[in-house]
């Protein structure tokens, strides 16, 4: 059988073997070691050979309605190739809490969700928690507003003076103007355009505003700026600034008025820092990608000016019919110019790169309060790991009447007592927490039964992911090599892992073997398991049609949702594999085979273990092993040599308080597939800063050190399914890639 997109040298065989599609071009080969190696182009085009091409036939639509259709299709076919398994979502468990519901600003994307502004805490003489069926109707009658929309008749400050008067009528009447908090992942900077982690952003977003932001009911409303125009072309944005706008350092000292150079220096910084969001604007201002590739040096070729104090003129390379919601990004935050080289800054891409290296370079220090200016609700003046992080509120913010909290504290905890935490929720000293089922237990033991409620999921996607085009099999070298490989000198076991992963059926044994289910009642529980389960890329519910489609032979009605698209594409491609499976049968409860075809099915609804199918695992466990072998046992030295060389080895790296979580998973997957055919290496990191080391916190897709990874993830930045897909894309301008091993 002939072999595809990929050429190497093998270390078995001298002969040097072009695969299919490789056009002639060696670019394969085995290093002195006899690893096989292969471009991260070569390894891309053999996993997902059509997928740029569909992302780009979507992208390019102006019509969101056909926009959303041929996103649909690629996101159907990325789920297919099997390239990443969707696993879950934030949310979806148990919770107490004295927070009003949908009080604070509300988005499905970007970071306005995670902003402590609007903020309201019931506070009553006896700490009462908030009962459900309170919570229930507050977020109804919100939900029904929303839904109904507003006008002159129905009016937000109606609405919210008729939810005042019902929790006047239930007593509720004080609320604390201090707010106390747990977090487990402390950020990593405070540069909030030079980073594209939630644990960063959570943080920067409550102390930086952008142009527009979301209000309560999700509606996008003036921030920093006060209203937009487009020029006829839909390319060309003139943005009015909101006049008066203080910068203050974190002492609330006032350092001047924010005007529209502070956003022409902010973009010039976010493409200079290449922290991840770079990529967003690379596509799609102008000039922006010829200015990141040095193809210009002059950033006034950008397509961000200053017109006045005032005014600033956006201009992107086609119309984006998502715009509205990207001006509510941190990709268009502001800088203080001056402020910024007073710390060692410098604007260029290769004078920045020199700056930063320097010890006078100090903005966005994490450890220092006073390294950032700040025009948000909140100035920061504290944070450590031992303190945890203290917000105080901007006496000079613009909107600060919309600004109840105080004094919001964060306190760190990488091995909570949830049993204490409880406690202390339940005696005031906290607002809220999450449960698990041993805490929930606990709470309906102390009386608070009636307040337990289940918390809402997000948009935002975890994903399991291979890493196709591995390089890196420890931290370090020698004896000082940390997160080592079991794999580290054995470069057969490597090459096998290499080609298995490169097999689409393989991948495809592997993710059906996988119970997520009981992989999440580690953490959500046995009663919630399911809830916060996701099975494609996008949320399925992000977007949908705003008119029917009727084109190239399909027929959708408007407002069909975006999943009930994606379930549809991939319907018709499974339904090619099971044609070419026919002699695929159903076990019975004694796993003898019956006369019905086994059908691959992919649920990609939420709260479904949609992947689940530990029987087809097995078929297409099989089919890969035999496709292995006739593809490549001559670079094994044959097919005897090939088939001992399995089980295929798959190294996961874990913490030592996550054995239980990595013992789940490696059983799930040993159970369905077998021993023989599969062995889950868990490689114990020995503290968190090599785990993510060899995780979350790689800078390149190089520097990965795992075959398989479960934890990275995609929050959306704006409203539109690009911001999920635009992450798998080649050559380094999908962020998620190097979660791939690539780029």
């Amino acid at each position: 059988m002939a072999k595809r997109n990929l050429i190497l040298l093998s270390a078995f065989a001298a002969l040097a073997v072009c695969l299919t599609g490789c056009g002639g071009d060696k670019g394969g080969n085995s290093n002195k070691d006899g690893v096989l190696t292969f471009t991260d182009s070569e390894v891309y085009r053999q996993i997902l050979p059509d997928y740029k091409a569909l992302f780009d036939d979507a992208h390019k639509s102006m019509d969101n309605t056909e926009r959303y259709v041929k996103f649909a299709k690629a996101e159907a076919y990325l789920l297919d190739q099997a390239v990443i398994l969707p696993f879950n979502t934030e949310g979806g468990r148990y919770g107490l809490s004295r927070v009003l519901p949908y009080t604070g600003p509300y988005s499905r994307y970007g970071s306005d969700s995670s902003k402590y502004k609007g903020y309201k805490i019931i506070k009553t003489k006896n700490y009462d928690l908030l009962p459900t069926d309170r919570r229930n109707e507050l977020k109804q009658d919100w939900k029904a507003a929303v839904e109904r929309g507003f006008d002159a008749t129905n009016t937000k400050e109606a609405f919210n003076a008729a939810e005042k008067a019902k929790l006047d009528a239930w007593g509720y009447t004080s609320f604390y103007t201090d707010y106390t908090t747990i977090f487990s992942s402390m950020p990593t900077t405070l540069d909030y355009l030079a980073s594209s982690h939630a644990q960063d952003s959570d943080i920067t977003t409550n102390l930086v505003d952008n142009l527009f932001e979301h209000d309560r009911f999700g509606d996008i409303v003036p921030a920093l700026a006060l209203s937009k125009e487009v020029d006829s072309t839909g390319k060309v944005y003139t943005i009015h600034l909101r006049e008066g706008v203080r910068w203050v350092d974190n002492a609330g000292t006032d350092k001047g008025e924010v005007v529209a150079d502070d956003f022409v220096a902010g973009m010039q910084h976010l493409l200079d820092a290449k922290g991840g969001s770079e990529d967003i604007m690379n596509s799609i201002l102008v000039n922006a990608q010829e200015y990141s590739d040095k193809k210009t040096t002059n950033f006034a070729d950008v397509g961000i000016k200053a017109i006045d104090a005032h005014t600033l003129q956006i201009s992107f390379n086609r119309a984006l019919p998502y715009a509205d919601s990207l001006f509510t990004f941190s990709v268009f935050a502001p800088l203080n110019r001056d402020f910024f080289l007073s710390r060692g800054g410098a604007f260029g891409i290769d004078e920045f790169r020199r700056a930063k290296a320097k010890a006078s370079y100090t903005f966005g220090n994490v450890n220092d309060p006073q390294s950032i200016l700040y025009n948000g609700a909140y100035r920061l003046t504290e944070i450590t790991a031992a303190q945890g992080i203290t917000f105080k509120k901007n006496e000079s913010y613009w909107d600060k009447e919309e600004v109840n909290l105080n004094t919001v504290k964060l306190m760190y905890t990488a091995d909570l007592d949830a049993s204490l935490y409880l406690d202390s929720v339940l005696n005031g000293e906290y607002a809220g927490a999450s449960l698990s089922d041993e805490t929930r237990d606990q709470a309906i033991a102390a009386g608070v039964e009636d307040c337990i409620y289940q918390q809402d999921t997000a948009a935002g996607t975890f994903i399991g992911a291979f890493n196709y085009n591995r390089k890196n099999y420890a931290l370090g070298t020698g004896t000082r090599a940390a997160v080592k490989s079991p794999k580290y000198d054995d470069n057969v076991a490597k090459n096998l892992t290499k080609v298995a992963l490169l097999n689409k059926n393989f991948r495809k044994a592997f993710y059906y073997a996988i119970n997520k289910g009981s992989y999440n009642s580690l953490v959500s529980g046995e009663n919630l398991k399911y809830t916060n389960l996701r099975n494609m890329l996008t949320a399925p519910e992000f977007v949908s049609l705003p008119e029917a489609y009727n084109q190239d032979g399909l027929n959708y009605a408007a407002h069909t949702s975006y999943g009930d698209i994606v379930q549809a594409e991939l319907d018709k491609l499974l339904a090619v594999e099971n044609q070419a499976h026919t002699d695929w049968k159903e076990l019975d409860e004694d796993k003898h085979p019956t006369d019905k075809q086994l059908l691959e099915k992919i649920d990609v609804s939420d709260g479904v273990d949609g992947w689940y199918q530990a029987d087809l695992a097995n078929y297409y466990f099989k089919l890969a092993k035999e496709e292995l072998l006739n593809e490549w046992a001559d670079d094994f030295g044959g097919r005897e040599k090939m088939e001992a060389a399995f089980p295929v080895q798959i190294d996961v790296v874990y913490l030592a308080e996550d054995t239980q979580p990595f013992t789940n998973l490696a059983t799930s997957l040993e159970t369905a597939l077998g021993k023989s055919a599969i062995k889950i290496n868990g490689v114990k990191a020995a503290n968190e800063d090599d785990y993510l080391a060899s995780t979350y916190m790689i800078a390149t897709g190089e520097e990965a050190n795992y075959d398989f990874y479960c934890g990275s993830g995609w929050i959306p930045d704006y409203a539109d399914p690009a911001t999920f897909l635009e992450t798998l894309v080649p050559g380094g301008n999908g962020y998620l890639t190097k979660t791939l091993g690539m780029w």
